[in-house]
């Protein structure tokens, strides 16, 4: 019984802003429900092992689903009702939600690093949180042959490190970002609201981004007429031509979403359109994926059979827990590095404490910069192999580069 109360006191005292306009737009879902919510509720079932399968357009809730609600309720410590009501979601997608061992064997990655950074930086004096003191110079590290890149000033501090693998010879590029006050991720559109495409620093100029990574490359989606999946940008509902879930496609649309306070939650492709955001408290999405981790967990899909990816550079972005983030950029097409599998780039992102995360466009579009530096380029190719995008996601404003 204790354990039932403080559960429920959890989810009525959580701290998130939107907490009370995201539980509004979860409707209770039970036996005879049918449709995209339902749907999403069984992946996630699913992926927390209390279902067996998952299969495209199984969007009923049946007798096996409120069996499976009933056993994630007893888990978890709440009444048994086999009802899926708004507090009940709540927890089943965040990252408290408790699964069950479903005694599967699990091929996992190697995500080993054979070399990294070596020397020994000397850092200014900070407080406790790691931030330096208030009205202080920014301190910035940047050495690219070592591979190490720092900056710290009263509300922001970014530390990026490049490691490498030899045996199945893959580079990536790890950044961890942590934040207090008014700073936290921003958006950053090419002209005419990204219907344009222009290259990464001459985005990053705009604002003075400290840090940015390319996004989910949606202005390519509207020039070609393709699914755009659901876009806000700035509070502004953009595009919602959207898929159906289904993770087998290679770009299945699926969302991360930025809510006002700060916080990063990832949904299904087509679980909430642009309105049910704004209504949740969501300034904007990015519709690519697939996710990588939700709710503490890297997806079940990953180890099931129906799972399929192959080596290509990627770029990964995800919240470890409010104003702490974490991105991934993995270089490929080289000879020394062929890129990475979803299945690696998720279990990379879990081990960089991600609760939630998602993959963004790839390819030679992943770019990764720290005061206007692409630093997953080659000074060299910075000049001639960039693909022009139509937005970053950025940390920081105000910092001075050429």
């Amino acid at each position: 019984m204790k354990r039932k109360l403080m559960v429920l006191l959890l989810l009525l005292t959580m701290v998130h802003g939107y907490a009370a306009a995201q539980l509004a737009a979860y409707p209770d879902l039970t036996m005879g429900d049918s449709g995209v919510k339902v749907a999403a509720l069984r992946q996630r079932l699913y992926d927390l092992g209390y279902l067996d399968s998952y299969v495209k357009h199984d969007d009923v809730y049946s007798e096996d689903v409120a069996n499976a609600v009933r056993a994630f309720e007893r888990q978890n410590g709440l009444q048994e009702t086999g009802v899926a009501s708004p507090q009940v979601r709540q927890l089943m997608f965040s990252s408290k939600a408790q699964g069950v061992e479903t005694g599967e064997q699990r091929l996992y990655e190697d995500i080993s690093a054979s070399a990294g950074p070596t020397k020994l930086v000397t850092l200014p004096q900070r407080d406790e949180q790691g931030f330096l003191p208030p009205g202080s110079q920014p301190f910035i590290h940047a050495d690219r042959e070592d591979g190490r890149w720092i900056y710290l000033s009263d509300a922001l501090q970014v530390d990026i490190s490049r490691y490498y693998q030899k045996a199945h010879e893959i580079e990536w590029f790890e950044a961890y970002i942590q934040t207090r006050g008014e700073e936290k991720p921003y958006t950053v559109l090419s002209e005419k609201k990204g219907k344009t495409v222009q290259p990464p620093k001459k985005l990053a100029q705009k604002f003075g981004s400290v840090f940015a990574i390319t996004d989910d490359y949606f202005g390519y989606r509207v020039h070609n007429e393709k699914y755009t999946g659901v876009i806000l940008r700035e509070g502004e509902i953009l595009y919602e031509r959207t898929r159906e879930e289904n993770r087998k496609n290679l770009q299945p649309m699926e969302v991360m979403a930025l809510f006002e306070d700060g916080t990063l939650q990832t949904f299904a492709s087509d679980v909430f359109t642009g309105e049910e955001y704004l209504g949740m408290g969501v300034t904007d999405t990015w519709a690519f994926g697939p996710i990588l981790v939700q709710g503490g967990i890297v997806p079940r899909y990953y180890y099931s059979k129906e799972y399929h990816s192959y080596r290509e550079p990627r770029c990964a972005f995800g919240m470890i827990e409010k104003g702490k983030y974490a991105a991934l950029v993995v270089t490929g097409r080289k000879d020394d590095s062929h890129g990475a599998y979803f299945k690696w780039l998720a279990e990379k992102m879990l081990d960089m404490g991600c609760v939630e995360a998602l993959n963004m466009d790839g390819g030679n579009t992943a770019v990764m910069l720290f005061m206007g530096d692409m630093i997953n380029r080659s000074v060299a190719g910075q000049r001639k192999s960039v693909r022009s995008v139509s937005g970053l996601i950025g940390f920081g404003q105000g910092a001075q580069f050429e």
